[in-house]
């Protein structure tokens, strides 16, 4: 059950798009919308974000957070009664980590595309800071958004505690009876005789929760974050599913060979969970 969502913009106009689409979700849920807004200071270079941050004096920057706070709460006027909006400000650089520090507590977090920020870099620093930190599931929206219904969903499947963290979290987003794709990369292995047989596990337990299961396989052909968000497409699903777990200094979110382009290059909704 959802019942609070979360979400960060850094940018009133960049994000008017993603605030209409955070505003249906809240809606079809019921849930209440904790939105927090970024105020970077500005950058001398932006392609070597976070180390070209120009020193602003803190007034400088509350002043700066406000007028964008006040820009975005004006878009949300409406349905003031179920949104909450508040901010941060600081270098590019410690926003990602103030917000982790913040300790929000919700049942969801939305991410918007690309399109949806001013700072992309910000962007991806929040995705990577968060899918380890908050404990929380992360919903990577594509420019199209997301209706919020999850009628066929597609589960890129390797056994981890990502992917029963992940697996858990789409049992409570999937309608009753929904369908569900299993897919696996890699090339196939003859069960030894006796042996369990690969994915009858998550196929038994899915199936036991009341929905159509189908595994699949692809094999190893290329760019795993790419095979996998063309199979779902192809496929018709809702939303792609798959455990999120980081390298190290977390310059990439991955399953298994699921890299960075899934998240710079978020073409239907993506749930992570770590």
């Amino acid at each position: 059950m959802i019942r609070d969502i979360l979400s960060f913009i850094d940018d009133a106009a960049a994000g008017t798009a993603h605030v209409k689409a955070l505003l249906g979700l809240a809606e079809r849920f019921d849930a209440q919308l904790e939105l927090g807004v970024l105020t970077a200071g500005p950058m001398m270079f932006p392609a070597l974000a976070p180390y070209t941050s120009l020193y602003l004096p803190e007034i400088a920057l509350r002043d700066d957070g406000e007028a964008e706070l006040s820009r975005v709460r004006a878009q949300v006027a409406a349905a003031a009664d179920r949104v909450n909006v508040w901010g941060f400000h600081d270098s590019i650089g410690w926003l990602a980590a103030d917000v982790r520090d913040s300790r929000q507590i919700a049942d969801l977090i939305v991410i918007g595309a690309s399109d949806a920020w001013l700072h992309g870099w910000l962007r991806r620093r929040m995705i990577e800071t968060l899918v380890l930190s908050a404990g929380t599931p992360l919903l990577l929206l594509p420019p199209s958004g997301w209706s919020g219904k999850v009628g066929h969903a597609m589960l890129g499947w390797k056994p981890s505690a990502h992917a029963n963290r992940v697996v858990h979290d789409l049992v409570a987003l999937a309608e009753p009876g929904a369908r569900i794709d299993i897919v696996t990369i890699g090339r196939a292995v003859e069960p030894e005789p006796d042996s369990v047989v690969p994915g009858s596990g998550i196929v038994r337990h899915l199936t036991r929760h009341g929905f159509a299961v189908e595994l699949h396989r692809l094999d190893e052909d290329g760019v795993e974050a790419d095979q996998l968000s063309a199979f779902a497409i192809d496929r018709g699903a809702d939303l792609l599913a798959v455990g999120g777990f980081a390298h190290s200094r977390v310059r990439d979110i991955v399953l298994g060979g699921v890299t960075q382009g899934l998240i710079e290059k978020t073409e239907l909704p993506v749930l992570m969970a770590h």
